[in-house]
């Protein structure tokens, strides 16, 4: 995640759609609460943490820095 230095120091995994096994809705209010936000620059994903850890959230095409 060099591309992004506001998450540079957070280990957030890779995450295949086909390994989605839970979602949550707004009804599971402290799940989904932000206890913290990095937010980058203007086009870049921000981050949020949350109660079961750091969530990557915005357009990503790629983890992997060019």
């Amino acid at each position: 995640m060099q591309t992004w230095p506001h998450v540079a120091d957070l280990q957030i995994p890779e995450v295949d759609s086909k390994d989605v096994t839970i979602l949550l809705d707004a009804n599971v209010l402290e799940a989904i609460l932000q206890r913290e936000v990095r937010r980058g620059s203007t086009g870049q994903p921000a981050t949020v943490l949350t109660a079961f850890g750091w969530t990557l959230t915005g357009s990503v095409k790629s983890l992997v820095a060019p």
